[in-house]
């Protein structure tokens, strides 16, 4: 059965499906609602002070950027994603420079670890990587997240924020009922289906 903060990040997920296929249509009932979107993600970021949801306006779309509250990515990397499910390999500038087998490599790009890392992941469904940046602007760091992902609570990705949110948390706040208020219904074309077939599945319902 999935928990709270799984089912919120996959509520979340959902929105920022929402977020990017209607701004990429340019859509205008999306202004509407993504006000309500962002009170959302201001709620959430209040419920769960060691991450950060915010949407960035570029010229033709709408991103939606995930950060983590730390310094540095080696803190990141050493206080969490090192001990993430199916770790095999790390690289700075690309992914599988090194894989945990080379422990002698693995540890010294450990130590070299700045601006990024780029992590590889095998699970029983496949492989999954992670990317983590530093950045300057908000000097927070911040998850490349792939959607799909966030929605998998099997996933890296998933169990990043997961492990983050579980630090520390207002459990007074209320965000899943408001996630659940808000259309989006008719994102749920084919397409979108294909995905929640293969990472939704029924036991985290």
């Amino acid at each position: 059965m999935a928990t709270l903060i799984e089912k919120e990040i996959k509520e979340i997920a959902r929105l920022i499906a929402g977020i990017e296929r209607h701004s990429a249509e340019n859509d205008p009932a999306l202004d509407k609602q993504l006000e309500k979107i962002e009170l959302i993600f201001k709620e959430f970021n209040k419920k769960y002070p060691k991450l950060a949801l915010k949407t960035e306006k570029r010229i033709d779309s709408i991103v939606v950027n995930i950060f983590i509250n730390e310094s540095s990515v080696k803190k990141v990397f050493n206080d969490t994603a090192s001990k993430i499910n199916g770790l095999t390999g790390m690289g700075l500038t690309s992914f599988d420079e090194a894989n945990l087998q080379e422990a002698d490599k693995f540890a010294s790009l450990v130590d070299k670890i700045k601006e990024a890392v780029f992590l590889t992941c095998s699970l029983d469904f496949g492989t999954e990587t992670m990317v983590l940046e530093f950045n300057n602007k908000e000097k927070k760091v911040e998850l490349n997240y792939e959607i799909k992902s966030l929605a998998n609570p099997l996933t890296p990705q998933s169990q990043l924020l997961v492990q983050y949110a579980s630090m520390q948390s207002d459990n007074s706040i209320e965000i899943l009922n408001k996630c659940y208020e808000l259309g989006f219904t008719d994102i749920e074309d084919e397409a979108l289906f294909e995905w929640e077939d293969e990472f939704y599945p029924k036991m985290w319902e």
